[in-house]
């Protein structure tokens, strides 16, 4: 038995679709952390599993990097590597100074992550992408259960 039960990449998956799970419900910042650092970990639960070309090429895919950006800058504040440093935001639902049509009047709050390119993403959906694309690669490499 691993540590705290995780044994493996499919063990974090799962752990990663219940943190997911519990971002689309609240739009806390402890659930978007924790996504978002688990969905990251899982990855370093590659190591050794499947080819070093097959994990390097996960990795370099645009939202597995973006992830890791999200994970990265919540772990430690700044990122390295030459890469862009992103900022999150919270959209409340509310009017305020708003745009128009940049808040939907009484939705519910969000949470987006920006890019210095201009790149920004909504949380939830973000996640669920970096979610498929994790559990396709498992699949495609037998890990998934």
């Amino acid at each position: 038995m691993g540590f705290f039960e995780l044994t493996d990449a499919a063990a974090m998956l799962r752990k990663a679709r219940r943190e997911l799970d519990r971002l689309a419900r609240e739009a806390s910042i402890d659930h978007v952390f924790n996504f978002f650092v688990t969905a990251h970990s899982v990855t370093d639960y590659l190591k050794g599993v499947v080819a070093e070309p097959d994990r390097a090429a996960l990795l370099a895919e645009r939202d597995i990097q973006l992830c890791r950006d999200v994970s990265n800058k919540a772990k430690h504040m700044t990122l390295d590597r030459g890469r862009p440093d992103p900022a999150t935001h919270h959209a409340s639902g509310a009017i305020g100074g708003a745009a128009i049509n940049t808040v939907a009047i009484n939705g519910v709050g969000e949470r987006w992550v920006s890019w210095p390119d201009g790149t920004r993403l909504e949380m939830v959906s973000f996640g669920k992408s970096v979610l498929q694309r994790l559990e396709q690669f498992l699949t495609d490499h037998g890990l998934a259960n």
